[in-house]
């Protein structure tokens, strides 16, 4: 699932949770393209959001 990670409410980057540790303080990222894997730490204020998905049963209602 691609996610988004933030900080400070501007988007830093996006891509794919490669790890992460089970209380969520570091997510390590795998993003899209050419970038290399970066670690992201809750301590310095990143967040990670996930994009909410539609049910396709439930569009058009």
């Amino acid at each position: 699932m691609r996610v988004e990670v933030r900080r400070a409410g501007e988007q830093v980057q996006s891509g794919l949770v490669d790890n992460a540790m089970p209380d969520s303080s570091v997510v390590w990222l795998a993003p899209e393209g050419v970038q290399r894997r970066t670690l992201y730490e809750a301590v310095h204020g990143f967040e990670v959001w996930v994009e909410q998905r539609t049910n396709d049963l439930d569009a058009g209602n």
